[in-house]
């Protein structure tokens, strides 16, 4: 194991590198990781990925129609009094 590299164990499109990997060979960036393996690179990675997701969800013809009929739902217990 090389220790000017990156700790992190990835895999290739080999045969080889797709059941036992390799040690990745970009340089050390933090903590024995290079910028793209480190942790906390991971999880920003995953927050932002996790953001446009959500709003993808929010923006399909069923996801707007069902918030139409959430507001339509509201208006009619408005005219009702019930709230």
């Amino acid at each position: 194991m090389d220790v000017t590299r990156c700790k992190e164990k990835v895999y290739g499109r080999k045969r080889y590198d797709q059941f036992y990997g390799h040690q990745c060979q970009k340089k050390i960036w933090k903590d024995g990781f290079c910028k793209q393996h480190h942790p906390d690179s991971i999880k920003e990675r995953e927050v932002l990925s996790t953001q446009k997701y959500q709003e993808g969800l929010a923006n399909t013809p069923l996801a707007r129609a069902y918030a139409r009929i959430k507001e339509l739902e509201r208006e009619i217990r408005l005219m009702k009094g019930e709230e």
